[in-house]
């Protein structure tokens, strides 16, 4: 409290410390084209630091025909729907031929650790943060430090000046497109109430995952436009933290469409903030996938722990009727299309609203991702 009440004089020319991004340093990036420029299957692994060089990122994927890979913070980086973007678990498929990779903002923690390594490949990374180039057990070949903004636009231009563009890689990407699909398919009814979703976001809208079955499988199945429009936990794994995180993406673009789902258990640690979302007029449209339990956890208990459920069935309130207590909009859909019903009147409302989806055991995505080890020694 003393603190608080404290004064002090605030200088009326006080301006901000300026920030001063590291350099590129040319050196490594005539290294990093060397690399690509002898590479036969090179790939891209974005993450949220590669968000502001989406655009150059485009263009060197292009031009190398190099695929680039994203889970979670990375998606939106590339437009789903170009030939050359792949999720998670379509790139496992590739890994084991893969000898050049270009980390753009992103520890790459899954395929590293998991997917295996060998002298076969070679690591390029660029990350503005020069501790994170040593996180990993495998060392990169190039540790570039710097903003992927100012890094990637260099590269691009060293690039094109020392080779010429690739020939396309379209006919495989499309054909590995086509297995992924078939291969995912049982991911029901998951990708129907994801299609419903993407339909209702249009072409800038904003979706929130969470730590629930759809969310799961929004990270491998659902489109993803543009950078920025797909907002997840990273690897810490935050049950809970989607419907709050969501108000503050609203408030942040208030004139796009934003979408939070959540399994009733996740959203339940933040239920009071649907007073903060009706108090300041956040019109948030939240989807709780409700199947009484702590679905993920009961899985687990049945699946590794012989049977032994205890402390995951849940008791939860009439969501609609609790949102309507608030003041807020509440809603219930039983199947996909009752689902577009209600986002059409949700997004139209003038004030936060919810919509229930009463729902069993959905089919586990899990086995995308825990893929396993492609190359290299066994762990």
């Amino acid at each position: 409290m003393d603190v608080l009440a404290a004064e002090a004089v605030i200088e009326d020319d006080y301006v901000p410390v300026p920030v001063s991004p590291p350099r590129v340093d040319e050196s490594l990036v005539t290294e990093a084209v060397r690399l690509l420029g002898g590479a036969r299957q090179p790939l891209i692994w974005v993450g949220s630091g590669a968000h502001g060089a989406s655009q150059s990122i485009r263009r060197l994927a292009e031009y190398l025909q190099a695929p680039v890979a994203a889970y979670r913070t990375g998606r939106g980086v590339a437009d789903s729907r170009h030939y050359l973007t792949l999720v998670q678990p379509q790139a496992h498929a590739l890994w084991a031929k893969v000898d050049v990779v270009l980390a753009i903002g992103t520890n790459m923690r899954v395929p590293l650790q998991n997917w295996g390594v060998d002298e076969g490949l070679r690591v390029i990374r660029i990350d503005v943060d020069p501790e994170s180039h040593g996180r990993m057990r495998v060392a990169p070949e190039v540790a570039l430090t710097a903003r992927a903004e100012d890094a990637v636009p260099t590269l691009l231009e060293h690039v094109t000046e020392a080779m010429p563009p690739r020939p396309s890689r379209r006919d495989e990407m499309t054909a590995l497109a086509a297995r992924w699909r078939e291969q995912c398919a049982f991911l029901q009814p998951q990708i129907a109430y994801l299609d419903v979703i993407r339909q209702a976001l249009g072409e800038d809208g904003i979706f929130v995952d969470e730590l629930t079955q759809v969310g799961f499988s929004a990270r491998v199945v659902m489109p993803v436009y543009h950078p920025r429009t797909f907002i997840s936990t990273g690897y810490q794994g935050t049950l809970g933290y989607g419907f709050q995180t969501a108000l503050g993406v609203k408030v942040a673009r208030p004139g796009v469409p934003v979408i939070s789902v959540a399994g009733d258990g996740g959203f339940m640690f933040g239920v009071q903030e649907l007073a903060t979302a009706v108090q300041h007029g956040i019109n948030l449209v939240t989807i709780v996938f409700n199947n009484n339990q702590y679905g993920n956890v009961q899985h687990m208990q049945r699946e590794l722990y012989g049977q032994r459920v205890i402390a995951s069935d849940l008791r939860n309130p009439d969501f609609p009727r609790l949102a309507e207590a608030f003041g807020a909009a509440g809603y219930r859909a039983g199947s996909p299309d009752e689902l577009a019903d209600a986002l059409r009147r949700a997004l139209a409302a003038d004030v936060p609203a919810l919509v229930e989806v009463p729902c069993g055991d959905m089919p586990d995505v899990d086995r995308f991702r825990k893929l396993p080890r492609v190359r290299g020694p066994k762990a």
